[in-house]
């Protein structure tokens, strides 16, 4: 069931994807999106005459993909729960919010582990890896610290 929900989850991310640029292309510049070759069949489909109509419906499937994505996520996450609760489960997370439950998180940079411990302990240490919990939660990083997660 987990490898299903991975392989929804994995076209749902996509999806998204395919929904936020056509968003973004109709607000930059709607008329260049309206006059697209590929997009035309759907722009027919749809029954619109003029570019100004195009946002509506590229907010709503943005919108659905976003929904449909998170339900996704959700799922994902009870099912690493349940399993985790009968065996040990290794999860290799970009998403850090996936391992708020984990038991022990290793936090790596260039393929090298750098900080090790309970994910509370770790954002509390206010190292790397909270961090990258702040840019991830758009929390404000301490402005007296080196922020550059890169460097």
């Amino acid at each position: 069931m987990l490898f299903i929900l991975l392989v929804i989850a994995s076209f749902s991310e996509i999806f998204t994807i395919g929904a936020v640029l056509p968003f973004l292309g109709v607000i930059a510049d709607p008329e260049q999106v309206f006059n697209n070759t590929e997009l035309k069949p759907f722009i027919q489909l749809l029954g619109l005459t003029e570019a100004g109509q195009l946002l509506f419906p590229v907010t709503i499937l943005f919108i659905v993909a976003a929904l449909f994505s998170g339900v996704m996520r959700l799922l994902i996450q009870q099912d690493i729960d349940k399993i985790a609760k009968q065996t040990t489960v290794i999860v290799i997370a970009h998403r850090l919010s996936t391992i708020a439950n984990a038991d022990y998180v290793y936090a790596l940079r260039r393929g090298r582990v750098v900080e090790e411990g309970a994910y509370s302990d770790l954002v509390a240490k206010n190292g790397y890896f909270n961090r990258m919990v702040e840019l991830q939660t758009m929390k404000q990083p301490n402005p007296s610290e080196n922020n550059n997660i890169l460097s």
